[in-house]
């Protein structure tokens, strides 16, 4: 097989929290034509995925950093979504119905994929994996410095 580069980016992440989750999403293709009216193409498929958050420290400059003698002072940018991504091999169609009158779509599997992996970072949002990231990174951030010699460590988050 032949593969081609189209790109290399160097990343600077500290990633402190996964939430790995499961998503069932139902989609349905809208008639196109009158016969169509009277069958459906329907989709039910079960995806699991993945989110992780966590610090882009690419982000911090020099004077994020203040270090006197045995103190270190540390300001992170706000913690992110790095990615999200759904799990091709955990997930699945459940179920297809497509009516005698249709043709089954067959972009609808990518459009439900599409939906679960919004779906997934809409979720790990509303049950807070930035503050999970943010209470993480300090934690092995602090860890971290300490074994370093710094004795007082301070991390704080820029608004």
């Amino acid at each position: 097989p032949i593969a081609i580069i189209t790109g290399i980016h160097a990343f600077g992440r500290l990633e402190t929290t996964q939430y790995t989750i499961r998503d069932i999403v139902e989609v349905k293709d809208e008639p196109g034509n009158v016969w169509e009216h009277f069958s459906k193409d329907r989709l039910l498929l079960i995806a699991e995925g993945e989110v992780v958050a966590g610090f882009d420290l690419t982000k911090v400059t020099e004077g994020d950093i203040t270090v006197t003698g045995k103190i270190v002072l540390l300001i992170l940018p706000p913690p992110e979504i790095l990615y999200s991504r759904i799990d091709n091999e955990k997930t699945f169609v459940y179920e297809r119905e497509t009516g005698i009158f249709r043709r089954p779509d067959p972009d609808l599997e990518t459009e439900a994929r599409r939906i679960a992996e919004s779906h997934i970072a809409d979720w790990a949002l509303e049950r807070d994996i930035l503050g999970k990231a943010e209470q993480n990174g300090k934690f092995y951030l602090e860890n971290f410095l300490r074994s370093l010699g710094f004795e007082s460590v301070k991390i704080e988050i820029r608004e």
